[in-house]
């Protein structure tokens, strides 16, 4: 009688706590963080594919500016010397001291370690809410915030900090898990727990790389647009030059705007600040916030998974462009 009594008083604690801590549930999370997940999966997917084109417009300008001594191939410090384990090379334009390593291999480099980094974030979400233990969650979600802590130092390194160590606290739950078998119910109020602290206690870093990387992609995109401007203003004046406005002059025309229409379309595209409303909401309904509501969360998440979906459209467009303009 004292065990079944030890049991129902357990049991009657265990739904108290339940009662107190609100009465949101998992289930209206799961699909959700699923769609953030894969949609966080297809966009880096898709800025490594442009950041592959930009990457290699840029080596493309540097062998150019090389060819016309306009630029200089050198062996990068203490490289290529008997003995030593390595061997490289830099470029430096005319009249400048920067190197840079030649050929380059990302025009974001510290962005792109990042982006790895946000998406074992979102990886880690989705383990939270497909977790069946108390102990699997609490492990989910330390994975969660170990890939948060991998983006904020990253973003450090890309700004020339030299921070070590991580300000994102680790996460354990105050209740024990013995109580876990009892009610199915504490598993999900658990997961709850866990998903809004992941998310509160990563937000600063996806603030800090939303911020980094829109600043970086602005950039490196330019060098693309730059050059389908010139194309674009090229092909201009041969068409307002020209006497018969055949259709051969017209098609090259229109290819030329296209290539341009695209290199600025996927330069201004911002998946990062998409990313960064729809975690901030996340945020704020877990946390429980007045100001956004669980149907506000679910639709900035919507809005970043269509435009996951239009920017990869756009970039494979942009690849193709570029292709059409490699062959001619």
């Amino acid at each position: 009688m004292k065990n079944i009594s030890r049991v129902v008083s357990i049991g009657a604690y265990l739904s108290a706590i339940l009662v107190l801590a609100g009465c949101s549930s998992v289930a209206d999370y799961q699909q959700p963080i699923t769609d953030l997940n894969e949609s966080m999966t297809h966009s880096v997917v898709t800025i490594e594919s442009i950041d592959s084109q930009l990457t290699a417009a840029q080596n493309k300008r540097w062998r150019e500016l090389v060819s016309k001594d306009e630029a200089f191939l050198l062996e990068a410090d203490d490289s290529c010397a008997l003995g030593t384990k390595s061997c490289s090379l830099v470029v430096i334009a005319k009249g400048s001291d920067q190197e840079e390593a030649f050929p380059v291999t990302s025009m974001m480099p510290n962005a792109a370690k990042a982006l790895s980094g946000l998406k074992g974030y979102t990886e880690g979400l989705k383990e939270i809410v497909d977790a069946d233990t108390a102990a699997s969650i609490i492990s989910s979600a330390n994975a969660a915030l170990a890939s948060a802590s991998s983006i904020e130092l990253e973003i450090a390194k890309a700004k020339g900090q030299s921070s070590t160590a991580s300000a994102i606290e680790a996460y354990s739950s105050p209740l024990s898990n013995s109580f876990s078998w009892l009610i199915s119910q504490y598993i999900d109020r658990e997961k709850v727990k866990a998903l809004a602290a992941a998310t509160k206690r990563a937000q600063p870093a996806i603030e800090s790389l939303a911020n980094y990387y829109d600043t970086a992609a602005s950039a490196a995109a330019s060098l693309k647009a730059s050059e389908a401007l010139d194309n674009f203003l090229k092909a201009q004046s041969r068409f307002d030059d020209s006497s018969m406005k055949n259709t051969q002059e017209i098609n090259q025309y229109l290819a030329a705007v296209k290539s341009y229409d695209t290199a600025l379309k996927a330069g201004s595209s911002e998946p990062m600040k998409k990313f960064l409303i729809a975690h901030t909401a996340l945020n704020k309904a877990l946390s429980g916030s007045e100001d956004v509501s669980l149907a506000d969360a679910i639709a900035a998440i919507k809005e970043f998974k269509k435009h996951s979906e239009d920017f990869k459209g756009l970039v494979v467009e942009f690849i193709q462009v570029a292709k059409e303009q490699e062959a001619n």
